[in-house]
């Protein structure tokens, strides 16, 4: 019956008969994805009798099974004849690049993506002539139809010659990604003329994120390590010197602006945890290092505002830095710290600052690099384990003391209770409070003799269906269990999220601005502008009450800073050479 209603267009049009549907439907055996793809090769045919006549030809048995058919499929596309040969000697290696990209890419991408990332202009067509395993959805990204077509191609017995090692796929993406990196990054990509707001408190940001901003760059910006991590030792090889040379000089800095703008930078510090150990040459594992050092030490400038990925960034960073040495002349209108700067990278601090309250739970992430924690502030933060650093802002949404913290077993979620009674889920990655994803149940104990079982989204228990909790939440741990269901609407989570108000750190003055206030973050202000950012081994000085003003010769100050170079505000972007 499938097969009739399918080719009922064609029998109708006159281009089959019904005698020919009934023989495919015969031969297909039932067998639905065989049926439904035999049905798309030839409803999408210019010649659909033609095509239909190529199936059913017993010689070639390209209904035997599923495998059969998508071999004469990919066969038609190139136009191989039978002597293996193509009508279109670029065709075969055409076909199979945009099949490796679809198959490794991270997320679904549209045609001009993969041809942007590939540097070609066949996705398009190849798109077309595979349309019957393809699918373009209607936000323009293109996937398999079905997951039996990733399996034929990750099957050397069954696709040649059109075969390919995922591993890879993953080396073409990762090339792809960096070429596009390197051709497309630049300074100040969002052209924002002030270093004085956040990026979230500049109005139109997010517009600009995607105006200037192209999917492939942001794609390659956030998967290239990614991808990396996921190829072969030959493509590491192959690459390693573009690696190299996109780890040199500025191109490091206009990244992380991209990785800023998207919030990427606790991603980026979970790639590069990694990545060093897929590079066998020394120098390129010390760069990547440092890369990370630099992100460490400095992930509340960079991920906050993009202006003082510069002007805060390359003043306070560590003298034998790799980025510093080769940034600090080509950006020299910044401020200079004349006495204390560090010649390496801090140590791992014993005692971890960030919250404003006390810590109320700790918890490891299954693979051991983050630590999340719930404090008295009323928030959740992640660090990194190695370095003891914050990984971007607090987590905020809950209104009273966060009593309980835990990642999911698979580190991708954090879900928290608090003596607000309410539990919150959030993306580990993004920080966002939102869909939970495949498979989540949470489990939480109450200040009462019970336990619950929480299925994620629903504002109530299993136990108690009706009634909402009316006791503080004490601990929590989210594991996997068979539901999909939103914790709660993005809207309801933004309303939940309040500014804290940390209380006013020393008054000083700058050159150029006066009442300037040191904030708990380390931002120094001045009206609510950002003027720049100090790192927390550098604030000691700065809340002297001996100091009062820049620069300074005291001997009491710990921090001597010059700002005769100092350019900020609408002049920022004159920090470069």
């Amino acid at each position: 019956m499938f097969v009739k209603h399918q080719m009922e267009r064609l029998v109708q049009s006159g281009d089959l008969t019904v005698e020919e549907v009934t023989q495919l439907a015969n031969r297909v055996n039932c067998l639905f994805i065989l049926a439904s793809t035999a049905c798309k090769v030839i409803q999408k045919s210019l010649s659909p009798r033609s095509r239909l006549q190529d199936l059913m030809d017993p010689k070639r048995n390209s209904l035997g099974d599923i495998n059969r058919l998508y071999l004469a499929i990919l066969t038609k596309a190139c136009q191989i004849d039978q002597d293996g040969q193509s009508t279109d000697s670029e065709a075969p290696k055409e076909m199979i690049e945009v099949l490796q990209a679809i198959l490794a890419a991270a997320t679904p991408l549209s045609i001009s993506t993969i041809d942007a990332l590939l540097g070609s202009k066949s996705t398009g067509r190849v798109v077309e002539f595979l349309s019957s395993v393809l699918n373009v959805r209607n936000d323009g990204t293109v996937v398999i139809l079905h997951p039996t077509f990733r399996e034929f191609l990750e099957d050397r017995r069954t696709a040649r010659p059109f075969h390919f090692e995922i591993t890879d796929a993953h080396g073409l993406m990762a090339k792809g990604c960096l070429a596009t990196m390197k051709r497309e990054l630049r300074f100040n990509i969002c052209r924002l003329e002030s270093s004085f707001m956040r990026n979230k408190d500049v109005p139109d940001f997010n517009e600009r994120v995607s105006k200037y901003i192209p999917e492939q760059l942001q794609y390659g910006c956030t998967h290239w390590l990614d991808h990396v991590t996921k190829s072969s030792p030959r493509s590491h090889e192959n690459d390693r010197t573009a690696a190299l040379e996109f780890v040199e000089g500025r191109l490091p800095l206009y990244w992380m602006e991209v990785l800023s703008a998207l919030g990427k930078i606790p991603k980026i510090l979970r790639d590069l945890q990694e990545v060093g150990s897929w590079y066998s040459e020394k120098k390129l594992k010390d760069k990547f290092k440092d890369i990370k050092q630099f992100l460490v030490a400095f992930s509340t400038p960079v991920s906050e505002s993009i202006p003082h990925i510069y002007i805060s960034t390359i003043p306070f960073a560590a003298r034998k830095s790799y980025i510093r040495q080769e940034v600090r002349g080509l950006f020299p209108k910044t401020m200079s710290v004349i006495i204390g700067y560090s010649k390496n990278w801090p140590e791992p601090p014993q005692e971890w600052q960030g919250h404003t309250g006390s810590v109320k739970s700790v918890a490891f992430s299954p693979d051991g690099r983050r630590i999340v924690s719930g404090s008295e502030d009323n928030t959740v933060r992640l660090w990194d384990a190695e370095a003891g650093q914050p990984l971007g802002e607090p987590l905020r949404g809950h209104t009273h003391y966060v009593q309980s913290v835990s990642f999911s077993p698979d580190g991708r979620r954090i879900v928290s209770g608090s003596l607000d009674k309410t539990i919150r889920v959030w993306d580990a990655e993004t920080g966002y409070a939102g869909y939970v994803g495949d498979n989540h149940r949470v489990v939480f104990g109450l200040n009462t003799d019970t336990i619950r079982l929480w299925s994620a989204g629903i504002r109530h228990t299993s136990e108690e269906q009706s009634h909402p909790n009316t006791h503080m939440v004490s601990t929590t741990t989210l594991n996997n269990a068979p539901d999909q269901i939103p914790l709660s609407q993005s809207n309801e989570s933004h309303n939940l999220i309040h500014s804290l108000h940390f209380p006013p750190g020393p008054h000083f003055a700058s050159p150029g601005f006066d009442d300037c206030k040191l904030l708990q973050d380390g931002w120094v202000s001045s009206s609510n502008r950002l003027l720049y950012w100090v790192p927390p081994n550098n604030r000691h000085g700065l809340q002297s009450s001996h100091i009062l003003t820049f620069p300074t010769t005291s001997h009491l100050r710990s921090t001597w800073i010059d700002f005769s170079n100092f350019c900020c505000g609408t002049d920022w972007t004159k920090c470069r050479e």
